[in-house]
């Protein structure tokens, strides 16, 4: 993974977040109790700007860093783990799947990964398989539809 010293890829806000405290402290409280938090509703709600504002909050417990994976722009599941990769700087290994590398990477590790997932079920599926087997990385989600996973738990 990446350099211990680097914690973060957040993009800057230029715009003061307003309001919305009991939706910050919902999201806060299932991203402390669950691996996988899905926020879900129409586009233009603000669901990506309340991921960002609480994977921004909870730099500093974030042992591992706190990271934002823009996967809207995908249309290919199979990117979604090289994307990913890409952001928590693993290094693909000839031979090996990168999705398995991905896996192997963050084993041990606690990352907190917010993905912006527009198509979020067809472009997420293979990250939500990547939770489950390491049992460790924490994966907000913003998108319209929620992911299909089992640990999941919506906010909308």
């Amino acid at each position: 993974m990446r350099d211990p010293e680097l914690r973060s890829n957040l993009p800057a806000q230029v715009s003061s977040f307003i309001g919305r405290e009991a939706e910050l402290a919902e999201v806060r409280r299932l991203v402390g109790v669950s691996r996988l938090v899905t926020l879900t509703g129409t586009g233009g709600a603000g669901k990506t700007r309340l991921g960002l504002r609480v994977a921004a909050e909870l730099l500093d417990s974030a042992r591992d860093g706190v990271w934002f994976a823009d996967l809207a722009p995908l249309g290919d599941p199979e990117l979604v783990a090289v994307t990913v990769a890409d952001i928590l700087g693993v290094r693909r290994e000839p031979g090996r799947s990168v999705f398995g590398t991905l896996v192997d990477a963050v084993g041990g590790r606690s990352p907190l990964v917010l993905l912006d997932t527009r198509h979020g079920a067809r472009c997420a599926t293979g990250l939500g398989r990547a939770k489950r087997q390491s049992g460790r990385t924490d994966l907000p989600a913003a998108g319209r539809p929620s992911l299909q996973a089992r640990t999941r738990r919506a906010s909308r």
